[in-house]
């Protein structure tokens, strides 16, 4: 009896070894931001460069992207801003892919004054105001030839959960 689980197993763990994909993915963020009495604006773009080591061409692929956000009202997290992108690869080169970019604008919570007299800033009262929009947090990168994954890449673990 053991001599059968030995034999079988013999046979089935070269089967549930992980396939090596020789295909990777490097992604670089191009980023901007500004910000005005308590206004910001990011601007967020990517450089997906996908790198073929094998000896086969890799044409047809898709490059898609995810831009994920936190809402600062509530900081639900989410997915901003997806797309597709199409990518050649020959043999042992590697090829750059840039994304459409995308824009985002928040508030941050703070305090209004209101009431009071002249400049002296004696009186009045403050309120505070909720901060709204949503601030980019992170992005992530997968590369598909037909419907198999061969490479991805998430700037946080936790993000790939949110790629749909």
């Amino acid at each position: 009896m053991r001599f059968t689980l030995l034999l079988l197993s013999a046979f089935l763990v070269p089967a549930l070894r992980a396939q090596v994909s020789p295909v990777s993915v490097r992604v670089e963020q191009v980023a901007g931001h500004s910000a005005s009495k308590g206004a910001h604006e990011q601007k967020r773009s990517l450089k997906v460069f996908t790198t073929n080591n094998s000896a086969t061409d890799f044409s047809g692929l898709k490059v898609k992207y995810f831009y994920f956000g936190k809402d600062v009202k509530t900081g639900d997290v989410s997915v901003i801003e997806k797309g597709e992108r199409g990518a050649d690869v020959k043999a042992r080169t590697t090829d750059m892919t840039e994304t459409p970019a995308v824009t985002t604008k928040y508030t941050d919570d703070r305090s209004e004054k209101s009431g009071g007299k002249g400049g002296n800033n004696k009186g009045g009262s403050y309120k505070k105001v909720e901060g709204t929009g949503n601030k980019i947090i992170g992005h992530g990168v997968q590369v598909f030839a037909g419907d198999k994954l061969l490479a991805e890449f998430f700037s946080e673990p936790s993000l790939k959960a949110k790629a749909r």
